[in-house]
């Protein structure tokens, strides 16, 4: 009898799942995405399994909106190569790191041998980025300098998954800088959408991450990556490059803790069924195969999730209270259901069901919820 890995067989699982559908490289906005969702399965294994989850929430007639049109795209794009093409990039690293930088020698890593794709393309990318990473490092004189389009890898869930990065990296005086190009507005020093910046930041903390694991594979201390990055946004609404610093260590210390407590994917696919699989053209079938994994949605997902409109939309149907936000399911936790806690308040008692150590806590939070109904009856609310 052949004996199969643990590795083999959650890959033969993942590719069940996933089915003919090609798998698509992960970004860092994907983990941090996933990280602020700790508790959801369902993420966890898309994600893992390298599934289009725009696609398949498209494919259940629930599709988010682009995240970006194809006109940002098309200035995300022109804008990236005015930074790199027209040495934009070198001025703003010699302004604001105060780095010594000659010259760029670029290396781009983009390209792939003909036949091969998938999974397959981005290993090899992978190694290739590795090995530059190596050589920029050890001679640095003759090396590239430059990074374009790397591919890192990341652990995630006792697994490795593959990053491929919009951002760039280089190295000066034996020390690795991440670069990270957005194209949005900043206006005398401020940002058009503040969030932008932390999101960046969250990003960029993902590179860093996963390069320092790169690095540490190779045997060099986890210092050689600097944790301040450089952000190059566009001044004003034009398309001129200005640029700032990020100091990441916050994010990647939060990284870290969250990557550490999170489930691990072996453990997520025990608990599916042996026939799972997403690769299925009937909307209600599929429906019915993703609800057999466990999700946890949030309104915030909304901002942050392609699956959310139809993670919603099985809270609804569930009546859960996941789709009243996190802050109402932390403290009604004890209760599974909108219905539930409707009875609760209105009543004053458990719902049917509850047992076990959660009974003195439920009795608590009925009260609780008891005596609020009361006092907004009384004072002119419908009861």
């Amino acid at each position: 009898m052949t004996v199969i890995s643990q590795h083999d067989h959650i890959e033969a699982v993942l590719d069940r799942i996933r089915g003919s559908q090609p798998p698509r490289a992960g970004h860092a906005r994907d983990v941090a995405a996933d990280l602020d969702h700790p508790g959801c399965h369902l993420r966890a294994v898309l994600d893992a399994a390298a599934i289009d989850k725009a696609a398949l929430a498209a494919r259940m007639k629930h599709p988010m909106p682009e995240e970006q049109s194809p006109a940002a795209l098309r200035r995300g794009n022109l804008f990236e190569r005015i930074v790199v093409d027209e040495g934009h990039l070198l001025a703003e690293a010699r302004k604001q790191l105060d780095l010594d930088i000659p010259e760029a020698r670029y290396k781009d890593l983009s390209d792939v041998p003909e036949g091969l794709r998938g999974r397959a393309a981005l290993k090899w990318r992978a190694q290739r980025t590795i090995d530059a990473l190596a050589n920029m490092l050890t001679d640095p004189a003759g090396a590239y300098n430059l990074l374009r389009h790397p591919v890192t890898t990341l652990q995630r869930s006792g697994r490795t998954c593959y990053l491929e990065q919009d951002a760039l990296a280089f190295v000066v005086g034996g020390r690795l800088y991440v670069v990270e190009i957005k194209s949005f507005a900043v206006i005398a020093g401020v940002p058009n959408e503040r969030s932008h910046v932390s999101q960046a930041a969250r990003q960029s903390a993902v590179y860093v991450l996963s390069l320092q694991q790169a690095l540490a594979s190779l045997g060099f201390d986890l210092d050689v990556v600097s944790t301040t990055t450089l952000l190059i946004t566009a001044k004003g609404y034009g398309l001129t490059p200005t640029s700032h610093t990020l100091d990441v260590r916050n994010e990647l210390k939060a990284l870290s803790r969250r990557l550490a407590r999170r489930t691990q994917l072996s453990a997520i696919l025990d608990e599916l069924p042996e026939d799972l699989t997403f690769d299925v053209d009937d909307p209600d079938e599929l429906a019915e195969q993703v609800a057999k994994v466990d999700h946890h949605y949030t309104p915030g997902c909304l901002s942050s999730c392609s699956m959310a409109r139809a993670c919603r939309q099985r809270c609804v149907s569930g009546d859960r209270l996941d789709r009243l936000g996190q802050n109402v399911r932390s403290d009604l936790g004890v209760f599974d259901t909108v219905a539930d806690v409707v009875f609760a308040a209105r009543t004053g008692r458990d719902p049917l069901g509850i047992t076990g150590d959660t009974v003195p806590f439920a009795a608590d939070v009925a009260a609780a919820l008891h005596a609020a109904h009361n006092a907004y009856v009384d004072a002119g609310g419908i009861a």
